[in-house]
């Protein structure tokens, strides 16, 4: 499938399902190249941040992971991750992961923590499952 089509398909789905972006997003825009790309409204974090659940574009029965962030540059934002968002991010980590040479026979250490709801922690360690290394983690 061709990039726009894709992106079209994209665009529907958000409209149709998500709360923020169906009065948004005019129902009848196409693209038809990537540069009708900025006809789109800009989506600020201040946005995900008060208007969060308004994001959500799945039943929140499909939600296998809630984060909040520690709001470390300002409020505290929510993430809802469902499974295929969990395995999406774990085969994009796993792909650096490759890229940096990491390999089966290495051991990773991990510093950045996932206990303090830190998503790239999350992100690193799931690409280490995903490649199967074995991985040290620490505070």
């Amino acid at each position: 499938m061709h990039l726009i089509e894709r992106l079209n398909k994209i665009i529907s789905y958000i409209i149709k399902n998500s709360n923020f972006y169906k009065d948004r997003i005019n129902r009848d825009l196409i693209l038809n190249s990537v540069s009708d790309l900025k006809k789109f409204p800009f989506t600020s974090k201040d946005d995900i941040t008060v208007f969060n659940d308004d994001f959500l574009c799945v039943e929140e029965t499909r939600v296998r992971d809630f984060v909040t962030t520690s709001g470390t540059l300002g409020n505290s934002t929510s993430f809802y991750l469902t499974r295929n968002d969990l395995n999406r991010l774990a085969k994009n980590e796993m792909h650096s992961l490759k890229i940096s040479g990491v390999n089966q026979s290495d051991k990773v250490l991990l510093t950045t923590t996932i206990d303090k709801c830190f998503m790239a922690g999350l992100a690193y360690f799931l690409g280490c499952q995903e490649l199967s290394v074995g991985v040290i983690r620490t505070e």
